[in-house]
């Protein structure tokens, strides 16, 4: 209930059609286009926690820390090449990562990348990953 419930205030900050933010995350019945993205069985409107961590960098300060923000599947997009839309619902970068960047969807919310994200204050890079570059995992906080 509460990925819905900032969902629906990400669509308010963003001025979303209304028949877009107040629906179930299925409202747009939008699958993804391309061999990879049908495959992943998510939709549009589903958050989804990136893998590898997405890295930040800010000039003057260096690399800092990565954060595991959410991320809203924006929209897909046909033309002219089959590709999707990630939004970070906390930052607001957002990107368009084509299928091949895409491994697989695992259950409950999490989206495997074959390339690492890197934030920027104005944009998102985008570099491939090898093929057995291991994913970074969150960082637990430590127990008492």
């Amino acid at each position: 209930m509460g990925d819905l419930r900032v969902a629906r205030r990400f669509c308010v900050t963003l001025r979303c059609p209304p028949a877009l933010g107040l629906g179930a995350f299925s409202f747009l019945g939008a699958i993804f286009h391309s061999a990879n993205i049908d495959k992943l069985g998510i939709q549009v409107g589903q958050l989804v926690k990136l893998r590898p961590l997405p890295r930040r960098y800010w000039p003057g300060q260096g690399h800092l820390p990565p954060l595991d923000d959410s991320w809203w599947l924006d929209q897909t997009k046909r033309h002219p090449r089959k590709s999707v839309r990630l939004v970070n619902i906390s930052t607001h970068h957002f990107v368009d990562l084509e299928g091949d960047n895409l491994q697989e969807f695992r259950s409950p919310h999490f989206l495997l990348l074959k390339c690492r994200l890197t934030l920027t204050p104005h944009n998102v890079l985008i570099e491939p990953l090898r093929d057995r570059e291991p994913c970074e995992r969150a960082t637990l906080p430590a127990k008492k």
